[in-house]
């Protein structure tokens, strides 16, 4: 794992912690007033708590993240294929490094790099994982940090299907870097520790969602943050992620674990 790959994963999982930490007391998780009057009087905080409810009832779904990184002037990008069945998660991961695929299947974690190869067990991931939030804990997240400022945009029909377009923004100034460190997932894996040089003292997030008119189901989801030093760009990180077939009957790529 290169270095690259740790400032830009492991910040970006305590990023939402330390931006509760640091930027939400003085402000309040409200709709911004620059909104505008939709027919439905729907508000984007009425939005998000509603396809917070709706995400709690996804039992399969299939997404497809795709991802640009800049870390210190160098450009990375991948895709991530996700396919959830209950309780079962199978990724797909494509970067410059090949492909490896991650599994989580009967409450176990497996890794493999070929997709004929065999699943090895890796108790690590499920430290790093543990973090990661689903669809309907990335509404949650927005709507529990109060340094979030909701807008809702104009709508969308996209193939047919209206859109409802929320828009969460917020930037906080680090005035400890260690709230960091602390805030990075708890795991046994070798992760290299990040210079202190390398820790933001300044973050920047705007999330762009696309909420079902009918279902409230997030549809589509964009995440632009970045991170800066002592007014210098340290990383920033552009994700684009698609869901699809909602509830629908998905199956995991075998052969699995114990096939």
């Amino acid at each position: 794992m290169k270095l690259r790959d740790v400032s830009i994963q492991s910040v970006g999982i305590a990023l939402s912690a330390v931006l509760v930490a640091c930027g939400g007391a003085e402000q309040s998780n409200s709709d911004a007033e620059s909104s505008p009057t939709f027919s439905d009087g729907l508000t984007a905080k009425e939005i998000m708590q509603r396809a917070s409810e709706a995400g709690e009832s996804i039992r399969s779904v299939r997404t497809v993240q795709t991802e640009q990184d800049e870390f210190l002037g160098e450009a990375s990008e991948s895709e991530i294929e996700m396919i959830l069945v209950d309780d079962d998660l199978y990724m797909k991961v494509t970067d410059e490094d090949g492909v490896s695929e991650i599994l989580l299947y009967g409450a176990r974690w497996y890794k493999r790099s070929s997709s004929s190869g065999p699943w090895n067990l890796d108790p690590d991931l499920e430290g790093f994982f543990a973090q990661l939030p689903g669809l309907e804990q990335r509404a949650e997240d927005v709507l529990l940090d109060p340094s979030f400022a909701l807008t809702r945009l104009e709508d969308q029909v996209v193939d047919g299907r209206k859109l409802l377009r929320v828009r969460a923004e917020t930037s906080s100034r680090v005035t400890d870097a260690g709230e960091i460190l602390e805030a990075l997932p708890d795991t046994d894996a070798e992760i290299p520790p990040l210079p202190e040089e390398l820790l933001p003292d300044e973050v920047s997030v705007t999330l762009d969602f696309w909420v079902g008119a009918e279902d409230f189901n997030i549809y589509r989801w964009k995440q632009e943050a970045a991170l800066f030093r002592d007014g210098r760009l340290i990383s920033s990180t552009r994700r684009t992620t698609e869901a699809l077939d909602f509830n629908e009957p998905l199956t995991l790529p075998g052969p699995l674990p114990d096939e």
